[in-house]
This record gives C-alpha cells, structure tokens and sequence, in this order.
C-alpha cells in the first residue's frame, strides 16, 4: 500500500474516531463511508458502502467503518498493519 495511500486512510480512521459517537443514535451498526477524512453517507450493509465506494471514487481511496462505540477486532487482518503483535 502506498504511503498516500496508508495516510488517506489513516484521516479517515482519525476522524471517524472523533465522530463515531455523534452517529451512535441514528446509526449505530449501519457501515459509514469515508473519504478525505469527510463522511459522505451511512449505509445498512458493508456491501452497499463498499460498492458505492468503488462507484464514486476511482482511486479507490476510501474508508468503510462500522458504526460502534466499541473496538472492532478485524482477526488477522489487524495485524497487516503492523501496530498490533500476535498473541
């Protein structure tokens, strides 16, 4: 992954932490897609907030995050990142 790359999703995340709590009411469980550290919209599945993210950006620089206020443990894709060590 290129280091724009990484860094543009890294926003994301970054300002998806600073707002998670605001879409609690409205949206928890829902899937929000992201892109240059903006919302652009919540979505009922991660399938549709996927698709929509390949349909509107080209690049395919984009973030899908699911809407909750607890961490959310990706398994073995948590530790591509390199910031998390096996246990």
């Amino acid at each position: 992954m290129s280091d724009a790359r990484e860094a543009a999703i890294r926003q994301n995340f970054d300002y998806f932490q600073s707002i998670v709590s605001g879409l609690m009411d409205r949206h928890a469980g829902k899937y929000a897609l992201l892109r240059r550290a903006s919302l652009v919209e919540v979505f009922a599945r991660p399938i549709e907030a996927l698709e929509a993210g390949y349909d509107r950006f080209a690049d395919g620089v984009f973030s899908v995050q699911k809407v909750t206020d607890r961490p959310f443990d990706l398994g073995f894709m948590s530790y591509g990142s390199g910031e998390r060590a096996p246990d």
